[in-house]
């Protein structure tokens, strides 16, 4: 009984070490319908992993990163990996809270009116704890 305790015990610590991993398709397939179901479902540690395909429509733009810090990977790279966010819409939504092990990377996004990423607030002096890698953008003029 105190191996079995013991081994509960130590999965439990791994899982909250290394966070969960949420899968998410473009045919709303996968763990959670969309990515930012699948970001509000996360906690600190874990990460969204999004498959290569186009992402469009509600809880695929203005997707608002929380208060904690995930990964957000698109899993084949921007080449693959679109959020197409559609004028008058963004990307991803940054407010206070996230720190420097918050990751938004491998996406392409397309025709959005703020960019790639926005932070809607910024801290006093501004800083970006957060980093955005291996994205690139097509801004609506």
């Amino acid at each position: 009984m105190r191996a079995l305790l013991l081994g509960i015990g130590m999965w439990l610590v791994g899982t909250a070490a290394f966070g969960l991993t949420y899968q998410v398709a473009p045919d709303g397939s996968g763990d959670y319908p969309t990515i930012q179901a699948a970001i509000d479902a996360s906690s600190s540690g874990d990460t969204v992993l999004c498959g290569p395909g186009t992402y469009q429509g509600t809880g695929n733009r203005n997707i608002e990163l929380p208060p904690h810090d995930i990964t957000v990977r698109g899993e084949a790279g921007s080449g693959a990996t679109i959020i197409e966010s559609g004028y008058p819409y963004g990307g991803f939504r940054i407010e206070l809270g996230q720190g420097s092990a918050t990751v938004v990377e491998g996406f392409t996004i397309l025709d959005a009116r703020y960019g790639a990423v926005r932070e809607v607030s910024a801290p006093s002096p501004p800083q970006r704890p957060w980093r955005a890698c291996n994205s690139s953008e097509t801004a609506h003029p």
